[in-house]
Parts: structure tokens; C-alpha cells; sequence
């Protein structure tokens, strides 16, 4: 064979191994998907309450918020949040109830009150004595929110959260991050691998594989090497978008290529 003929040949040999390298080529095996995407995990869900009664004299402030329970929440540990609770007596269905001394949600100056054993079935009264202004309350827990007959939001025990958007999940005000994992099966050589994100909804996406951050986004999609982070055999694939209220909180669909 001439000589210039045997150095194309070997060019071109040296092309299609980098071409496999980059590609996730056969040479490397098939990365397969050994289990669905499902919601890991998940922060507490919240329902933010508005004032259903209000009175004021020069001394003291009454406020009273209402919300419909349905089948009692005494499970899910649900919590009451105020502002500057120090400015403020405050009473569960007529009984005085004390915050937290730790506990907080949204930062230091909110208090937090458990009231899981006083929620009862049907309307629920929550009442504030004092001196002050609310510009936010909610209660909070592992629940699921409601629209009710009566246009009005109804809390009910939680469900089991599917990949679809929270808000038809009873999580239409959620804010916080929901996980999402899969589980995929390596073979012993792995090669170069493209983490593929394209269909998602939120503020921001952060990747982790087999417990290691290697990415982290705000874009419509993301292309990824993850290669280096993988083994040979199971791997752990979580993506954990984070969501304020309104938002979606959706990821459709990630590939490994």
C-alpha cells in the first residue's frame, strides 16, 4: 500500500476512536436506566392564610384566620407561622398556644407554633391578640392543599407526589426544592458520558451523581460530562430543582449519552 495511502488510513482510525471517545461510542457499552425518574424528596408544603376577620381599638388588635382541614393533620406535624410573635398572644380554636424558641421558617423574626394536635376536622380559627401588623402568615406541613366547593382552599392529608407539575398535586403554593432520581446501570467501561436536561420548570437545577455536585443551572437545558462520577455497575442520578411559589416544579425527562 503507498505510503500516503497508510497514513490516511491511520488518520482516520485515530478520528473514529476520539469520535467513540466523545460520543459514548459502542465501544464503551450502553448506560442503561434501571428504574423511572421518581420525587425523592421534597420541603414542607404550605398554605398561606388571609385575614378572615380583623378588629382594632387604640389598645389591641384582633386577627383571625380561618382554614378547612379534612381528615385531621394531627400526622403531618403541621405548624402555624406569624410574624414578631412577641407582639402577639395567639390561640388555636379558642386555646393559647407559645412558639417555638428555635424553630423558624421564612428568618429569625417569624414564630412557628405546632399545632398538629389541635387541628380539627372542618374550620379551624386561628386568633392573634396584640399590638403589631401581619404582612404574611401560613401554616405549614407535610399536607396537601385543595381547592374546595366553596372556592375556598382546603388542607387534607398528602399524597404521594408524582412527575407531573405540584400545583395539580395539591402543592399550588409550594416554594422550596423537590429531588428527583434515577437509577442507571454503568458497564466496566465508561468512557466519556453527556447528562442531557432539557425539559424542566423552575429557578434552578442542581446535579449530583452518587453523592457528589457536579453541576448546577439556571439555562433551559444542560449538557454535562459526567463520565469522571461514574462506576461500573449501579449509579445514583438526582436532580434537585429548586421552585418558588407558582412555579411548576417539573422535571420531565434527563438522558445519559
Amino acid at each position: 500500500m503507498p505510503r500516503n495511502l497508510i497514513g490516511y488510513a491511520y488518520i482516520l482510525l485515530l478520528f473514529t476512536l476520539s469520535y467513540s471517545c466523545q460520543t459514548g461510542g459502542s465501544r464503551f457499552g450502553e448506560i442503561k436506566p434501571v428504574s423511572e425518574i421518581c420525587v425523592e424528596s421534597y420541603d414542607v408544603n404550605r398554605l398561606p392564610l388571609e385575614i378572615s376577620e380583623m378588629n382594632s381599638d387604640p389598645d389591641e388588635v384582633t386577627i383571625r384566620y380561618r382554614f378547612v382541614s379534612q381528615n385531621c393533620l394531627c400526622d403531618s406535624n403541621p405548624i402555624f407561622v406569624c410574624e414578631r410573635p412577641a407582639n402577639w398572644t395567639v390561640k388555636m380554636n379558642g386555646e393559647e398556644i407559645l412558639p417555638s424558641k428555635r424553630q423558624h421558617m421564612f428568618d429569625e423574626t417569624d414564630g412557628c407554633y405546632v399545632i398538629g394536635g389541635r387541628v380539627l376536622d372542618g374550620e379551624n380559627v386561628i386568633e392573634l391578640q396584640g399590638n403589631g401588623e401581619i404582612s404574611r402568615a401560613c401554616i405549614a406541613g407535610d399536607f396537601n392543599v385543595l381547592a374546595s366547593d366553596e372556592t375556598e382552599w382546603l388542607v387534607a392529608p398528602s399524597k404521594t407526589l408524582k412527575v407531573a407539575p405540584l400545583s395539580g398535586q395539591g402543592m399550588p403554593f409550594y416554594s422550596g426544592e423537590v429531588s428527583y432520581s434515577r437509577k442507571y446501570e454503568a458497564p466496566e467501561t465508561i468512557g466519556r458520558r453527556v447528562l442531557r436536561i432539557t425539559e424542566w420548570e423552575g429557578e434552578s437545577c442542581a446535579v449530583w451523581v452518587n453523592g457528589a455536585k457536579v453541576a448546577n443551572f439556571a439555562g433551559k437545558s444542560l449538557k454535562k460530562n459526567i463520565g469522571p462520577f461514574l462506576k461500573t455497575g449501579e449509579n445514583d442520578i438526582e436532580i434537585v430543582v429548586t421552585v418558588s411559589e407558582g412555579d411548576a416544579g417539573l422535571l420531565r425527562e434527563f438522558t445519559i449519552e
